[in-house]
């Protein structure tokens, strides 16, 4: 915490000013974390102060607001091509504005680096390991595919549960996941219709996504220097794939000299006629 401080009062992050007249003064609070290792161990503690911006009204206090963030696929672009290109990376870290822990990258973002020598490989089998462990389904059998294709999910087929917040956690750390893993992006895509309301169906096949996982926890993106540089693009649809929509499911890969960058399946708003 001192650290924290220090750095803020050193960078001039604020002054100490009178309060303004029919003002509100925002409060800010401590916000602790411990950032850990690719596996596991504890690197260090990290205390952050931040502003209470939940205490401000949009459109009194604040217009819109973000914070832009790298997109998964830029990150994958530029690793295909520091591989093809025999470029070194590194990672570095942002404290307080100035930088620090320049080195190679092993560990980024939840995703674990492996350099080799035919290529480079990003996994999230730290990631991966602690969803089941969270889930308790490393006692669990295993399965063949993410999802079990003779069934046919609605939104009302069964019971509802009674507490949807574990059904919600599941697809949302499969959704982060699939990052590396397109290979469960369907999957994700189609239990993701079902957060609003879950049902019992829903969280079973959930955990049936969980069982898939152990047998390639290991798996990832490879990057190597043998590929080329070139985009392809394949897209495939099905016709009426939902019974009680009739919507069809259209979905696309697009791959930057043989590794996958980019993958994408969604049901789509309007209904076709015909497969054509």
């Amino acid at each position: 915490m001192l650290k924290e401080f220090q750095a803020l009062e050193a960078n001039n992050t604020w002054d100490i000013v009178p309060p303004p007249l029919n003002k509100k003064v925002i409060p800010c609070k401590w916000v602790y974390k411990i950032k850990q290792k690719s596996d596991g161990s504890v690197e260090r503690y990290k205390a952050r102060l931040v502003i209470r911006g939940d205490t401000q009204k949009e459109k009194i206090d604040y217009n819109k607001t973000f914070s832009p963030v790298v997109k998964f696929t830029t990150i994958k672009c530029l690793l295909s091509l520091a591989i093809k290109r025999n470029w070194t990376v590194y990672q570095l870290d942002i404290n307080n504005v100035f930088l620090h822990g320049f080195g190679t990258i092993h560990y980024f973002l939840g995703l674990d680096g492996t350099q080799y020598p035919e290529g480079y490989i990003i996994s999230q089998q730290k990631f991966t390991q602690d969803l089941l462990a969270e889930f308790h389904c490393h006692n669990f059998s295993s399965v063949m595919t993410p999802l079990d294709t003779s069934v046919k999910f609605f939104t009302d087929m069964g019971d509802p549960l009674t507490d949807p917040s574990t059904y919600l956690r599941i697809i949302g750390k499969l959704n982060f996941l699939q990052h590396t893993r397109p290979d469960i992006f369907f999957c994700v895509q189609h239990l993701s219709q079902f957060l609003q309301a879950p049902q019992v169906p829903h969280m079973l096949a959930a955990l049936h996504a969980l069982r898939y996982l152990p047998n390639a926890s290991t798996l990832g993106i490879l990057f190597s220097s043998s590929f080329d540089t070139s985009i392809k693009a394949y897209s495939d649809s099905d016709w009426a794939a939902c019974a009680k929509s009739m919507r069809f499911v259209s979905g696309f890969y697009i791959t930057l000299g043989g590794p996958p960058i980019s993958w994408k399946s969604k049901k789509q708003p309007t209904i076709s006629l015909s497969s054509a």
